[in-house]
C-alpha cells in the first residue's frame, strides 16, 4: 500500500491499494490482515443455546418474574420478582455478564409484608443511566409506579427507589402472566407506557412520564373490552421508527381471533384505533410480537390442537390503522405446553429467540430457538432446538427473556424449576460486521473489481460520491457498508457532509 498526493493529511491526497473483492464506488472500506482493502460487510453470527449450565438466583418458592435488558450496558439485565412465602415479598437483583460468566448482585428488597400478588414490572429508562421504572400492586392491591435507580458494582449493587405514585385504585392490575411486555419505554425523553387486564375481559393502559425520580401519570385508556377472559393474553411493542406509536395484539374472548389494534400517544393522552381480527382460531397458551420494520411485524402464537401448535406469521400494516395476515409457518407440531410460549423484541434486526416447553415422553422440557427473517420479512426461518437444561423436568410456571442487542444477541433466561428461580445464559446469533474501531480505512472514489488497485479517500480528504446527504451532519459507517448520522455497533465516523454528494473524511 502507499500514498500518493504530497501528504496523506492533505484534501485530496488519496491512500491506493489492491481491492480484495469487488468494491462499488463510494463506499466505507476496511485494512484486511494482508494489506488489501474490503468493502465492509455483514457476516452472520450462530447461536449458542443455552451456554453454560443452570444457576440458581433464589430458592424461596419464587413466582411472577421479569428480566429486562440495560439500554446503555450490554453486558447487564435488572430482573424484579416476588418470593411466595409468607408475605409476597418483591425483589429485585443486577446481573452482569463477563464473557461467558454472569455475577448476580444480591436479592434488593422492594416490597416487604404485603399480600402484592400480580406481576411486578420494570424495564430500564432510555434517557437516564442506571434508571429503571417499576410497577406493582402494593399491599392494598393498587397499582404503584416508581423509579430505581442503581449504584455500585458488578455483584454489589444497590437501590434507590423514588417516591411511590398510585395510578390504579382500588381493583389490582393483572400483567400478562405468560411473559407478555406490560410495559416499554418509548423514547429518550422519559416517556413510558404500561399495559394490563382488569377482572375482567378489558385490557388498559396509562403513559407514565419520568424527570429525574419523578413520575407523572396520564389518563388510563380502554384498549379492549373484548379480551380473552383473563385479558392476560396479549403483547405490546412500540412502532420501529414512530415513539409516539405502540401495536398491541390479543386473543379475543370467544372466537379466540388474533387481534390488532395501534395506539397513538400525545403527551399523556392514548388515542386507541379500531381492531383489525385475522381469521385464526388460537389457544390460550402464549402470544408475542416482534415488529421489525415501520411495516412488518412476526406474531407467534398457539395453534387449534392437533394442527401444529407453534406458529408464525408475518404481519403488514398498512401506515394508518389496518394489518393484514400472511401464511402460517408452522415451528413445531409435536406434544408441546405452549403456555410459556415466548419471543422477545428483535435483535440485529433479524435475529430474535423463543422458548417454549414441550412434552417428549419423559416429562415436561424447557426448549429455546432461533427465529430469523430476511431484510423485507417475507419469509420466516426457524433455527433448531436447544434444550436449555435436561435436569428440569417440573413445571415451569414463571419465565422471562431479557435479550440484549450485542453483535452475538446475548439473553439471559430467568425461570423458575419446582419454585425456585434460576436464570441460564445463551445467545440467538445475529448480523455482525467485519468492521471495527481499528480496521476503517476511508472511502473508495470510484468502483473496483476484485484485484484491482483501489483509490481511497482517507482522513482530511473528500468523498465525492454519495447522495442524499445533509450538510452539516456527520454521519457514521454502519455495519453492512452505508451510513448514517446514527452511530452503529461498533461506533466508526465517517465524516462531515459538506453538500448531499461530497463527505470530508475525518477519524
Amino acid at each position: 500500500m502507499r500514498f500518493i498526493g504530497k501528504d496523506p493529511n492533505i484534501t485530496d491526497a488519496y491512500y491506493t491499494a489492491v481491492a480484495d473483492g469487488s468494491i462499488a464506488a463510494g463506499k466505507p472500506v476496511i485494512a484486511t490482515t494482508d494489506g488489501k482493502v474490503k468493502i465492509v460487510a455483514t457476516a452472520t453470527i450462530s447461536g449458542s443455546q443455552p451456554i453454560g449450565s443452570t444457576t440458581l438466583v433464589d430458592g424461596n418458592n419464587t413466582e411472577m418474574i421479569k428480566i429486562v435488558p440495560d439500554p446503555f450496558n450490554s453486558n447487564r439485565w435488572a430482573a424484579i420478582y416476588m418470593d411466595d412465602v409468607g408475605n409476597k415479598d418483591v425483589f429485585m437483583k443486577v446481573f452482569t455478564r463477563s464473557g461467558t460468566t454472569i455475577t448476580q448482585s444480591s436479592a434488593i428488597s422492594l416490597v416487604t409484608g404485603g399480600s402484592v400478588n400480580r406481576h411486578p414490572n420494570i424495564v430500564f429508562d432510555r434517557g437516564q443511566e442506571n434508571v429503571c421504572l417499576i410497577m406493582y400492586n402494593d399491599n392494598s392491591n393498587d397499582g404503584v409506579v416508581r423509579t430505581a435507580t442503581i449504584s455500585g458494582s458488578a455483584g454489589s449493587e444497590t437501590v434507590s427507589l423514588g417516591t411511590a405514585v398510585d395510578f390504579h385504585t382500588p381493583a389490582p392490575i393483572y400483567q400478562g402472566f405468560r411473559g407478555s411486555r406490560d410495559m416499554i419505554c418509548l423514547d429518550t425523553s422519559g416517556n413510558f407506557i404500561a399495559i394490563w387486564g382488569d377482572a375482567s375481559s378489558t385490557l388498559e393502559a396509562v403513559v407514565f412520564q419520568v424527570s429525574g425520580t419523578s413520575v407523572t401519570v396520564g389518563s388510563i385508556a380502554t384498549v379492549a373490552t373484548d379480551a380473552e377472559s383473563s385479558a392476560r393474553e396479549y403483547d405490546m411493542q412500540p412502532h420501529a421508527s414512530d415513539s409516539s406509536k405502540v401495536f398491541v395484539a390479543y386473543r379475543e374472548n370467544g372466537n379466540s381471533y388474533i387481534s390488532f389494534k395501534l395506539l397513538t400517544i400525545s403527551g399523556t393522552s392514548i388515542s386507541v384505533s379500531s381492531a383489525s381480527n385475522s381469521s385464526e382460531n388460537i389457544e390460550d397458551k402464549g402470544l408475542s410480537m416482534a415488529v421489525i420494520s415501520d411495516t412488518k411485524i412476526i406474531v407467534g402464537y398457539a395453534g387449534p390442537s392437533g394442527t401444529g401448535y407453534l406458529r408464525y406469521r408475518v404481519v403488514t400494516y398498512d401506515g394508518s390503522t389496518s394489518f393484514s395476515y400472511g401464511t402460517e409457518v408452522v415451528v413445531l407440531s409435536s406434544t408441546v405446553d405452549t403456555t410459556l410460549l415466548r419471543n422477545n423484541e428483535i435483535t440485529n434486526s433479524r435475529f430474535f429467540p423463543f422458548y417454549y416447553v414441550r412434552n417428549p415422553g419423559s416429562g415436561r422440557r424447557s426448549y429455546a430457538r432461533s427465529v430469523e427473517t430476511n431484510a423485507d420479512a417475507s419469509s420466516i426461518t426457524v433455527g433448531s432446538e436447544d434444550q436449555l437444561d435436561s435436569s428440569k423436568t417440573a413445571a415451569v410456571t414463571y419465565y422471562s427473556i431479557g435479550a440484549q442487542t450485542d453483535d452475538e444477541n446475548h439473553y439471559l433466561w430467568l425461570g423458575e424449576f419446582s419454585s425456585d428461580l434460576y436464570f441460564i445464559l445463551g445467545k440467538s446469533g445475529g448480523v455482525g460486521t467485519d468492521l471495527t474501531s481499528e480496521n476503517y480505512i476511508g472511502i473508495t472514489d470510484q468502483a473496483y473489481t476484485d484485484g484491482q488497485e483501489a483509490t481511497v479517500a482517507v482522513v482530511g480528504c473528500i468523498d465525492r460520491n454519495q447522495t442524499g446527504l445533509t450538510a452539516g451532519q456527520q454521519y457514521f459507517v454502519q455495519g453492512d457498508a452505508t451510513l448514517d448520522t446514527t452511530a452503529g455497533n461498533p461506533s466508526v465516523l465517517a465524516g462531515t457532509a459538506i453538500s448531499a454528494t461530497e463527505l470530508v473524511v475525518k477519524e
